[in-house]
């Protein structure tokens, strides 16, 4: 009888997440896996740095500097796949451009429970010769 292994459910949930995407695959594939550590390194302590700001900007009503945190946050997100992350801060970005941010603090937690399942899907990432622990 053949058995076969079945990913645990933090495993597939983590891939519903986020998926590393092919171009960084393909460069751990060929011998970079530290560079894409890095950069995912990069993304999580930048990403963690302006929400911290965003946060503040948030509980200041502060319609500009949630526009700018949210552009760079979503910009970022968007380079690294995170689609879902990117989604969400676009709609961050709007509010501020707008200038109707009575919606932020609850787009906010979304957002801030997002990127704590990004932060354990990237740590789930198979870089090849062992996974990144970020």
């Amino acid at each position: 009888m053949e058995t076969r292994a079945v990913p645990s459910q933090d495993k597939v949930r983590s891939q519903s997440v986020w998926t590393l995407p092919e171009e960084l695959q393909q460069l751990a594939q060929d011998g970079a896996a530290d560079m894409v550590a890095d950069v995912i390194a990069v993304y999580q302590e930048d990403s963690a740095a302006r929400l911290k700001v965003l946060r503040e900007a948030v509980r200041n009503q502060d319609a500009k500097a949630i526009r700018a945190e949210g552009h760079s946050l979503k910009g970022s997100s968007a380079q690294l796949g995170a689609s879902e992350m990117a989604r969400l801060c676009f709609q961050m970005e709007q509010m501020g451009q707008s200038g109707d941010i009575s919606e932020a603090a609850g787009v906010l937690t979304q957002i801030e429970a997002h990127f704590a399942q990004l932060i354990q899907a990237m740590a789930n990432v198979n870089l090849g010769e062992g996974s990144y622990g970020g």
